[in-house]
């Protein structure tokens, strides 16, 4: 029913689960992605600062040192789902929430349990930390298009927004676990050498719909 909401929580800046001991940051099932948002052992200084947005008034100083939590995750995941959709106008939104999700760095894996289970379709998860701490770059990196001139490698998640030649002399190189989709009329075209790593169940071509 929700799979294209995107479910949100904030993450400190040592990628844990943003928690001060009297509100915290909610978590559960339904979690998909966190966003940094400050921290909660120092002071107020380390929280997001926003200073262009006036400090008095009907919201006292909620907007300046004190803007953080869940309040400052969402900005940030808002921002990058803009920036995506900038780039290729046409996606839906439930493709731009599976890029923000693959592309998400699972962090602290030594104190969160990622597992991969069919349930969640888009990688490793933990209640706590939904696919992990978002990652702008990757996110924006896996939108793939034009020429490809010097030997590269692809891996986690790929989707061609347009078609993609890879030059003669040239080697793409395909990581085990790497999911490539495509866009409708969109073509992987290899005039030099393709080189797959792993199995078929290691690297999976699919159709972005």
């Amino acid at each position: 029913e929700f799979r294209r909401v995107l479910f949100r929580s904030a993450s400190d800046s040592a990628d844990f689960r943003w928690d001060d001991g009297i509100e915290g940051s909610n978590y559960g099932p339904d979690l998909d992605i966190m966003a940094p948002s400050g921290n909660t052992n120092v002071d107020d200084t380390a929280n997001i600062v926003a200073p262009t947005i006036p400090s008095e008034g009907e919201y006292g100083t909620l907007y300046g040192f004190h803007f953080g939590a869940t309040s400052g995750a969402v900005p940030m995941i808002s921002g990058i789902a803009s920036q995506i959709l900038s780039e290729v106008p046409t996606l839906q939104n439930n493709l731009v929430k599976e890029i923000i999700c693959r592309t998400a760095d699972r962090v602290n894996p030594d104190t969160y349990n990622y597992v991969d289970t069919p349930v969640y379709p888009y990688g490793p998860r933990t209640d706590e930390m939904g696919y992990g701490r978002v990652n702008y770059f990757q996110a924006l990196n896996s939108l793939k298009s034009g020429t490809i001139t010097n030997n590269t490698t692809w891996n986690n998640f790929v989707l061609l927004v347009g078609d993609v030649s890879v030059n003669s002399g040239v080697t793409l190189t395909i990581s085990p676990g790497t999911v490539i989709k495509f866009m409708p009329n969109t073509r992987l075209e290899i005039n030099g050498q393709l080189i797959v790593d792993g199995s078929t169940d290691d690297v999976v071509f699919s159709p972005s719909h």
